[in-house]
């Protein structure tokens, strides 16, 4: 199991929120290099 954390601050843009915040990054993906759509396929084989 690898675990990985990472400290990211920015601002929003006017009219976004915390959930546009969280629909972006999630699934997390941490396979370097791998896209998350694709890590998630990997797992799911």
């Amino acid at each position: 199991v690898m675990h990985i954390v990472s400290n990211v601050t920015g601002d929003l843009q006017p009219g976004r929120s915390a959930i546009d915040v969280l629909r972006a990054t999630l699934p997390a993906g941490t396979l370097s290099g791998a896209p998350k759509i694709r890590a998630m396929e990997i797992i799911d084989e």
